[in-house]
């Protein structure tokens, strides 16, 4: 719908289309986010001029994140032993993305690893990557293909129930 905005996978390559070829002709376009699969990917599209926030979904060891000086990228956090060697590690803030297994077990924080992930990042070095705020009300309550659980329970289950106030305020409407 008007005003959407998407974020661009271009991992692997852009799938073999040219990481720096696709993300040049889409980084004109308004999108979210890049997507890309490792640290040294996000490198590349720094140094080619790419200005749009950038997300790494591949593991990225805790000294990568600290040492890395890219801005307006986002490191994702698959267990509670990567947020807790990259809460050691870090000495300023970093943008994470936390991913919770919503039922698919291939990665992610499990549900009973949420408590222990939300101790870890209520620590005020690390800032979280708030992706949700601005899905409507279907999409949060959607529930993909082969998940468990829609967006807003997870959503739920670290925010209410744990009683966790977001660091930007969650829009619903």
């Amino acid at each position: 719908s008007r005003g959407t905005r998407l974020m661009a996978v271009v991992k692997s390559n852009a799938y073999g289309h040219g990481l720096v070829q696709v993300a040049e002709i889409l980084d004109k376009e308004n999108i979210a986010f890049f997507v890309v699969d490792s640290l040294p990917e996000a490198i590349i599209l720094r140094n080619n001029g790419i200005k749009s926030e950038i997300l790494i979904i591949g593991h990225t060891k805790p000294e990568n994140v600290k040492n890395s000086k890219l801005s307006g990228v986002a490191f994702t956090i698959t267990s509670p032993e990567q947020l807790e060697g990259v809460s050691k590690t870090i000495l300023s803030k970093v943008k994470i993305h936390l991913k919770i297994d919503t039922g698919m077990h291939r990665q992610g924080i499990l549900p009973g690893q949420i408590s222990k992930s939300i101790e870890i990042i209520k620590k005020p070095r690390l800032a979280i990557f708030e992706l949700i705020k601005d899905l409507s009300i279907e999409q949060l309550n959607h529930v993909p293909a082969g998940f468990n659980n829609n967006i807003i329970w997870n959503v739920n289950t670290c925010v209410i129930d744990k009683n966790i106030q977001p660091s930007v305020p969650l829009n619903y409407a």
